[in-house]
C-alpha cells in the first residue's frame, strides 16, 4: 500500500509558502580524476543558476540533522541538549532571507555575535548542514528520506543511488569565508582517494550580514564516495538508518537500535523483515511517541521540548522569555511501515515540503514526513491544535 500525502481536510487552510532563498555557487574541479557529461551539466547548472530553498525547510532541515559528533542516544538529556543548543543558536543568529536590491532575490543573512566568535562558528557550520543535505538531495535527485548521518564516519551524510552506487556528501560553514582555503584545503585532505562527483560532493557555505555581498555562498568540491555495495537492497536499508536517529533522540532508543539492527541484517534476514516486518518493532510494549497531534487529516507522533527558541524570521514572533516549545514528531503511517516492512512505500512517498502559520505556531512539513513546529507555549501544542 502506497503512502499517499494529501491534503484531505478541507478546514485546514492550505500551507503557506516559506519564503525561497537564493545562494550563489561555485564549484572547484581542480582535484577531478574525471567529469562525466551529466554531472558536469548538473555543475555548471548550479554555477550559472544558483541553488534556491525554502527558508523554512532549509533551517528546519539543519535544526533537525546536525550533530556535534559522537552522540550516546541512550542519554536523553544529552541529546535534548543538544537539539536545544542548536537550535537556540540558530535562533541568537537570526538567519532571515533579505532581498538584493542588485539580483532581486533573497539572499540568507545572519546577524553577527557582538562577542563571541564561537556562536558565529558554530551557527555556520549548522546552517551549513541544512545547505549540504538540501543540495545533495537535488544534485543527486534522491529524496531526504534516502539520506542518513553517518556519525564518525568521513563525511557527514550518505545514500545509496538507484544503481545502488554509495554517495556521500560533507558539509562545512565557514562565516563570511573566514579561513576559507584552508577549509577547501582539509576537505581535500581529508579524503584522499577518488576524486569523482559521481560519488560525493563536499559543500562549503558561507553564512554572510549582509546581503549585498558579491562572493559565492556555496563551493562544490569533490570528496570521495565507495562503489557498489554487495548487500541487497542497500537504499532501503538507508531508510532504516534515516529514521532511526528520529526515535533515538527522542529517548526511545529501543525502536532506534532495532532498525540499525535490521539494516544490518544478512540478506535472508532483510528479505523476511520485508515480507513479514519485525515483531520487535511491532510489540506494542516498545512505545515511539509520547504524544501527538492531526494535521491535514494525518496523525504525527513525536516529543515536545520546552524552552527551545526558534529564528524571528521562522516563528514571526520575537523569542518569548521562556523561549518556547518546540515538537518534532513523524506521519504514524512511516512508524507502521516501518513495522511491517514496507520500506519501498517509504522510499517512493512523496510529501511536499510545506510551511504553516497558524495562531502563533509555525509548522515545517519537511520531504521525510517529519514535522517540526514551535509555539510560544507548550500549552499551544495540543492534539487538536490544527483544528481548532
Amino acid at each position: 500500500m502506497a503512502l499517499n500525502f494529501t491534503n484531505r481536510n478541507a478546514s485546514v487552510p492550505d500551507p503557506q509558502v516559506g519564503e525561497v532563498v537564493h545562494f550563489e555557487v561555485d564549484v572547484n574541479r581542480e582535484q577531478c580524476e574525471s567529469i562525466t557529461a551529466q554531472t558536469q551539466e548538473r555543475l555548471q547548472g548550479f554555477q550559472t543558476n544558483g541553488f534556491e530553498i525554502s527558508f523554512a525547510a532549509l533551517v528546519a532541515t539543519a535544526g533537525a540533522h546536525f550533530r556535534e559528533g559522537a552522540v550516546d542516544f541512550g542519554d536523553q538529556g544529552s541529546t535534548q541538549a543538544e537539539m536545544q543548543r542548536a537550535w537556540d543558536n540558530l535562533a541568537h543568529c537570526q538567519p532571515k532571507p533579505v532581498r538584493s536590491q542588485k539580483s532581486g532575490k533573497n539572499r540568507l543573512v545572519v546577524t553577527k555575535s557582538e562577542n563571541n566568535p564561537r556562536v558565529d562558528g558554530l551557527a555556520a557550520e549548522i546552517l551549513a548542514v541544512g545547505v549540504g543535505l538540501s543540495l545533495a538531495i537535488e544534485f543527486y535527485d534522491l529524496p531526504l528520506q534516502s539520506w542518513f548521518p553517518t556519525g564518525l564516519e568521513p563525511t557527514d551524510f550518505q545514500a545509496y543511488d538507484r544503481d545502488n552506487n554509495l554517495v556521500r556528501v560533507e558539509a562545512r560553514g565557514r562565516f563570511k569565508r573566514n579561513n576559507w582555503k584552508a577549509a577547501v584545503q582539509k576537505t581535500q585532505e581529508k579524503l584522499k582517494n577518488h576524486r569523482d562527483f559521481n560519488k560525493a560532493i563536499g559543500v562549503l557555505f558561507a553564512p554572510r550580514e549582509s546581503a549585498a555581498t558579491k562572493a559565492a555562498d556555496i563551493e562544490i568540491i569533490d570528496p570521495v564516495g565507495k562503489h557498489m555495495t554487495t548487500q541487497n537492497h542497500p537504499q532501503l536499508r538507508a531508510v532504516l538508518c534515516h529514521y532511526a536517529p528520529f526515535f533515538e533522540r527522542q529517548g526511545y532508543t529501543e525502536f532506534g537500535v532495532r532498525l540499525r539492527q535490521l539494516s544490518a541484517a544478512d540478506d535472508e534476514g532483510f528479505a523476511h523483515y520485508l515480507s513479514k516486518g519485525d515483531p520487535i518493532l511491532g510489540d506494542k510494549n516498545i512505545r515511539t511517541h509520547r504524544t501527538f497531534f492531526r494535521y491535514n487529516d494525518h496523525r504525527f507522533e513525536g516529543t515536545a521540548w520546552d524552552g527551545t527558541a526558534w529564528p524571528t524570521a521562522l516563528t514571526g514572533v520575537e523569542i518569548p522569555e521562556n523561549k518556547g516549545c518546540f515538537y518534532w514528531a513523524l506521519w504514524d503511517e512511516v512508524t507502521r511501515a516501518l513495522k511491517e516492512g514496507r520500506l519501498k512505500d517509504i522510499a517512493e512517498m512523496e510529501v511536499p515540503s510545506q510551511v504553516f502559520r497558524f495562531k502563533g505556531r509555525v509548522l515545517v512539513l519537511l520531504q521525510d514526513a517529519s514535522a517540526l513546529i514551535w509555539a510560544p507555549t507548550e500549552a499551544e501544542l495540543s492534539p487538536s491544535m490544527f483544528e481548532d
